[in-house]
């Protein structure tokens, strides 16, 4: 009798130990931007953390289901002394979708020590569409201030107001539209609102609105400024021709944060589209440089919280203006896209978010790092929390994927500057040739790398006057499948501590990059294509839902090529600032 007893108390003891290394698959959340899906799936149990999750989707009840790239599996309790209230979940994007869509999404988990409920856990969504509903209304012309005064204060949900050519005061509209019918603000492409003598030229503190083909004249400090808390706004076709005019009245301070598009001023919004505008900053930019130059004015398009937003299409031409589009803060962005920008003149960052990231997506931005014309910028693409804590961007993914970096003034600036949380950075291309003291990834910007990531880099092409790599963390980076040359020392401070002189070196030591090719990827024009003998064609790796054949980037040939396009793609066109602008 005492042993059968000793042996049940030993299988009380272990059952729960048993119990605890098999997985419990939770709550599925899925959350759509036009052109992606982000994916959450909570789970229990792991406590041996060898559990793998496998997501699928495809057009709702379309047939066969796609792979999705495998997702980022959060096990931290805890980051950077901080509780992490993500903690059991896995993370990932289905990238490359269509609009106004159906999609089905399943999500799947393995585990050698078993699984607990239902699999696989399906899930439906719906992509989000270009023309939001627009109900009944009447519409209303303006014609003159004072028209523009009565239409914006009696405008009613699924009503259109229309601007007549013209020059207008600055305003602010606060009536809102509903699910059912937004109300238009529909400048016309004729109608130029004035920013002088104001803090901004318009002021959006609605929701459900659409505030469109409006010309903002010089600003003398912001150009359009959303209120906090506003959400299910589109901002669209606009020509920004100025911001920060009086830069010089306080630059590192009452203009630090100017911007030609503010989504909120340190404040919280939701569904915010900002789509196709064209953003100038202001000449005077060029004259309140400061030193460092993060400390000084003007952001071309800033957001700040923001929760299922999308910055897609627009042209930045900052004139000296500190950063092109950015999140320049620790707050917290959610499931949002930042995609097909064309961004120049910037003196710090071009791409920059480094707020807590759950699901942010940075793809086929075309950045030009030039400076103000007479002194170069800092980074094309910026993830990292230097001055904002290790705390502040710990969450993840954040995906870069299929930008270009073309440096031509750089002040030491980088391709991709870090450190971030969790990262996947896929068929980037950089070109620094010819310019002194720029590199790719930097990933210990003024503060150690230790601790951050996890970073998985392939199928990036680069040529950098400098380093590939500085104080990368050597237990959280995974490169592999890459091409490109580097002048200097290939990679500085290795895990913050060793130095590696050549590309041979660096692979001998880390055994990392066993795939990559140490050869100029021959760049042929200013878009970063390939030349079709380049020793970047057909050396990459596949990765399910960025470049294999059933995704938006099918590759051709043997393999796919390294860097952000296929040979043989078409070459993208990059956008002047508009014929004829001329800035007061």
């Amino acid at each position: 009798m005492k042993t059968l007893v000793l042996l049940a108390f030993v299988v009380l003891l272990a059952t729960p130990a048993w119990a605890q290394n098999a997985i419990t698959p939770g709550v599925v959340t899925l959350a759509a931007t036009f052109e992606s899906i982000s994916v959450t799936a909570q789970f229990t149990g792991d406590a041996n953390a060898n559990a793998t999750v496998a997501v699928q989707y495809r057009v709702t009840g379309s047939g066969a289901f796609k792979n999705a790239y495998t997702p980022f599996i959060d096990r931290r309790v805890v980051i950077a002394g901080v509780p992490n209230p993500n903690v059991n979940q896995a993370r990932g994007a289905v990238v490359g979708l269509t609009a106004n869509t159906s999609y089905d999404v399943q999500v799947t988990w393995t585990d050698p020590d078993g699984v607990s409920g239902g699999q696989p856990a399906l899930s439906t969504v719906s992509t989000l569409s270009h023309t939001p509903p627009t109900g009944s209304g009447v519409t209303r012309n303006i014609t003159d201030n004072a028209s523009q005064a009565t239409a914006l204060a009696a405008a009613n949900p699924g009503d259109t107001l229309n601007w007549a050519a013209g020059s207008y005061a600055s305003f602010t509209f606060s009536r809102s539209g509903n699910a059912g019918a937004w109300i238009i603000l529909d400048g016309g492409g004729v109608a130029t609102i004035s920013g002088l003598g104001t803090t901004q030229n318009i002021a959006l503190n609605a929701n459900f609105a659409v505030l469109k083909n409006f010309i903002l004249g010089p600003s003398d400090f912001t150009g359009i400024l959303t209120g906090n808390g506003n959400h299910d706004l589109r901002i669209t076709g606009n020509t920004i021709q100025g911001f920060s005019r009086l830069c010089a009245d306080g630059p590192g301070a009452t203009h630090l944060e100017d911007a030609g598009i503010q989504i909120t001023n340190f404040g919280s919004a939701n569904h915010v589209y900002v789509l196709n505008n064209t953003v100038i900053g202001h000449p005077n930019l060029i004259g309140c440089l400061q030193s460092p130059s993060y400390n000084g004015p003007g952001t071309g398009i800033q957001m700040f919280t923001c929760n299922t937003c999308v910055f897609a299409d627009n042209t930045i031409v900052g004139n000296g203006t500190r950063d092109a589009l950015s999140q320049d803060s620790a707050q917290v962005l959610t499931n949002v896209d930042i995609a097909r920008n064309t961004v120049s003149g910037y003196m710090d960052d071009g791409i920059e978010f480094k707020g807590s990231n759950l699901n942010v997506r940075a793809w086929g931005n075309v950045i030009t790092q030039d400076g103000n014309g007479t002194v170069g910028g800092n980074t094309c693409m910026s993830n990292e929390y230097t001055d904002k804590g290790p705390a502040s961007n710990p969450y993840g993914p954040s995906y870069y994927f299929r930008n270009t970096c073309k440096i031509i003034r750089s002040a030491g600036g980088c391709g991709f500057k870090g450190p971030s949380g969790p990262l996947f950075a896929f068929h980037n291309s950089m070109d620094g040739t010819g310019v002194a003291g720029n590199e790719n990834w930097a990933m210990s910007c003024g503060t150690s790398s230790v601790g951050s990531g996890p970073y998985w880099i392939f199928n990036n092409a680069t040529a950098v006057a400098a380093q590939m790599f500085e104080a990368s963390p050597a237990n959280a980076v995974t490169t592999d499948y890459n091409c490109g040359t580097a002048a200097g020392n290939y990679a500085s401070s290795w895990n913050n501590s060793t130095t590696y002189s050549t590309f041979a070196a660096f692979r001998t030591g880390t055994g990392q990059e066993a795939q990559s090719i140490n050869a100029n990827p021959l760049f042929i024009d200013k878009a970063l294509h390939l030349d079709p003998a380049s020793p970047c064609v057909d050396r990459g790796l596949i990765l399910d839902n960025f470049n294999s054949l059933d995704s938006a980037w099918p590759y051709s040939g043997a393999a796919p090529d390294i860097g952000a396009f296929e040979v043989g793609g078409a070459v993208p066109s990059f956008p002047a600032p508009p014929a004829g602008l001329t800035v007061h």
